[in-house]
């Protein structure tokens, strides 16, 4: 699998489409199809499925980035606490190495995080 499948520029840099975010929004988005179909169906509010739907995926984000976290805690802690090798850090630096765990966009979302969160 192609683990990305293109680049975009934004503001000067390169932003890459992942594979892997793409499928899984696409996953997401036939699943609330599927919900608010079958909810229809049976009589059921299709908006509120909609908006639990929306509540879901905030959920599954946070918690799947949580587990992420915590499973990889050592690595954050010495982010923020270890300067590489003959290095100084300025202050901007080691703010931005300690808030390594919301740093999203450089990955670290982990599938069982996100599927035990919600329940």
């Amino acid at each position: 699998m192609k683990p990305i499948l293109f680049s975009l520029e934004v503001g000067g840099r390169q932003l890459g489409v992942h594979s892997y975010g793409v499928f899984i929004a696409f996953g997401f988005a036939a699943g609330i199809a599927l919900a608010w179909r079958q909810a229809q169906r049976i009589g059921f509010d299709g908006g509120k499925v909609l908006d639990l739907s929306f509540w879901f995926l905030v959920s599954g984000l946070l918690g799947s980035r949580a587990l992420y976290v915590a499973l990889n805690a050592g690595d954050f802690v010495r982010a923020c606490s270890t300067p590489p090798a003959a290095e100084t850090r300025t202050l901007a630096r080691v703010v931005w190495d300690c808030t390594r765990a919301a740093h999203v966009w450089e990955g670290g979302l982990v599938f069982y995080g996100g599927v035990l969160e919600p329940s």
